[in-house]
């Protein structure tokens, strides 16, 4: 649901499609002095910031994003408040010449001295912007007039009704870095390659589909996952406790169809509890995420999908999120053999 790195992979894909000079770093690729200093003369910089790197900056970029805030990284920021002001630093030091990307849900950004633009569902009260209407349909709004925009969603790599936003954002940023064409910009989406371990599908084996989406590290992206594959039998869930609030994603959980759910990480035992008193599911704590692959291949029905969006951080048993998925992925493949 964050999709901060997609996002800015969509925005470098699609400024070098239409050949401006653009270069990509900060928090993934090449850090952002490094990439100012060995390619100073490049026409655009997308750069990914996290919170931390947002936390003391002195200078915003010319266009800022936004996409969204969800209680993260609690066990380094004392309150979600904190947290929320961390990344709205980005904003902070724009003035009137800048830009501003933000996702219309955060209805209580507003006072601020740049050039705002949304995106978000279609409301018909939003000045200017990219809003999702209905499949395939999008708004494209700027102050006096509104021109309907198609997007083939079948025609997308990126799949799900979260990627939509973060392909809105990404359109309006290379729209106004260019002022190039935004329905020729539209035709360069459909080529775009998902990153590794977000929705990522490994293969099927067995009969089942099994999805990679280890980058998943808060409830909300879990519950984004899960809605946009619909075909789930078995999640496995769980990793390192950050301390933040599952009651979202427990609640969705106990609603949803999803009939295995297989618990892992420093929240197996929370989540178990939280969970187990479902009658209908077959909620299972494993102490490794090789068990939990080996459960999902005698549990989950023909033709259905084992998800691995664990909803948590991986530095309990993993290097990173990165490792996480790649030893999803070889596990799968050798154990589907």
């Amino acid at each position: 649901m964050k999709g901060k790195s997609t996002t800015t992979s969509l925005i470098y894909h699609l400024l070098r499609s239409i050949n401006i000079d653009a270069k990509i770093g900060g928090n993934m690729g090449i850090p952002v002095f490094e990439l100012l200093i060995n390619d100073a003369d490049a026409d655009w910089y997308v750069i990914e910031l996290s919170c931390h790197q947002l936390d003391q900056i002195k200078l915003s970029p010319h266009i800022s994003i936004l996409l969204n805030i969800f209680p993260e990284h609690l066990d380094y920021y004392k309150s979600f408040e904190l947290y929320k002001e961390a990344k709205l630093n980005i904003l902070s030091h724009q003035n009137i010449h800048d830009i501003a990307i933000i996702n219309n849900s955060m209805r209580e950004i507003q006072m601020i001295n740049s050039e705002i633009w949304q995106f978000g569902n279609y409301d018909i009260n939003e000045n200017r912007g990219l809003f999702y209407q209905t499949k395939n349909n999008f708004i494209f709004k700027n102050k006096n007039f509104n021109k309907k925009l198609i997007i083939h969603e079948d025609k997308l790599q990126l799949k799900g009704k979260h990627n939509l936003l973060n392909i809105s954002a990404a359109l309006l940023a290379s729209y106004l870095l260019s002022n190039f064409d935004i329905d020729k910009l539209i035709d360069y989406l459909y080529d775009f390659q998902p990153l590794p371990h977000r929705l990522e599908y490994v293969g099927k084996y067995q009969n089942i589909d099994f999805y990679n989406d280890s980058i998943s590290t808060i409830p909300q992206s879990t519950i984004a996952a899960l809605e946009s594959l619909g075909n789930v039998d078995t999640l496995i869930l769980g990793g390192m406790d950050r301390g933040i609030d599952y009651t979202e994603l427990i609640d969705y959980l106990k609603k949803s169809k999803v009939r295995n759910i297989f618990c892992i990480g420093e929240l197996k035992i929370f989540l178990y509890n939280n969970l187990k008193e479902n009658q209908d599911k077959n909620i299972m704590i494993f102490d490794s995420l090789e068990q939990a692959i080996d459960a999902a291949y005698k549990y989950t029905l023909p033709d259905k999908i084992c998800l691995l969006s664990p909803a948590a951080p991986s530095y309990d048993q993993f290097k990173n999120f990165e490792d996480r998925g790649d030893k999803f992925k070889t596990f799968v493949k050798i154990k589907g053999k």
